[in-house]
């Protein structure tokens, strides 16, 4: 299947990376940006911020809790936020994201994640690329990258799916840790 191309002179290429957890998204799109000679357009959060270890930049912080609050939000009843203003805050997130990521590719370069793949679908001189791996090596450079040690990164090994051993017959029809003897 080929793409038209007529009327992208000018439109500068974009690659946009994302991954499965632990694939090395930040460091392959670095490496990409580099090697094309092209800027780099690193995720808007970290998993540490979205995970609330990190909100270092005071406008960042203030997203990132602008994020929190709306997907934290819910009906409230009479004392708690509407349905309608709730989905309007979502609205205008979905909005403000999608606006970054054209803001983003007008420049070109390498973009990582911000569901750029999605915005960015039918943009012509647009690659989208997917990194993953086996679950393992993606467990063991996630845990490496965090700082996590060795003893601890034990906890995921052992199962197809990638889950702690917990959880293991929830996804896949395994034995439960406590029926092991596994101890956490």
């Amino acid at each position: 299947m080929s793409q038209d191309t007529r009327g992208t002179a000018g439109v500068p290429p974009v690659v946009t990376v994302f991954e499965h957890y632990g694939a090395g998204a930040d460091e392959v799109g670095r490496a990409v940006a580099d090697a094309l000679g092209v800027p780099f357009h690193a995720q808007a959060f970290t998993s540490e911020q979205l995970e609330g270890g990190d909100a270092s930049a005071t406008e960042q912080g203030a997203v990132l809790a602008q994020v929190y609050g709306v997907l934290g939000g819910a009906y409230g009843g009479l004392e708690g936020r509407d349905v309608a203003t709730t989905q309007r805050q979502k609205y205008d997130l979905v909005i403000a994201n999608n606006l970054a990521v054209w803001e983003l590719a007008d420049r070109g370069g390498v973009i990582v994640g911000r569901n750029g793949a999605v915005v960015l679908a039918e943009r012509p001189r647009t690659l989208h690329v997917l990194l993953t791996g086996d679950v393992e090596d993606r467990v063991d450079r996630a845990a490496r990258t965090a700082g996590v040690p060795a003893s601890a990164r034990r906890l995921v090994s052992g199962s197809r799916t990638g889950c702690a051993p917990r959880c293991r017959s929830r996804c896949t029809g395994g034995t439960r840790a406590s029926q092991t003897g596994t101890t956490w």
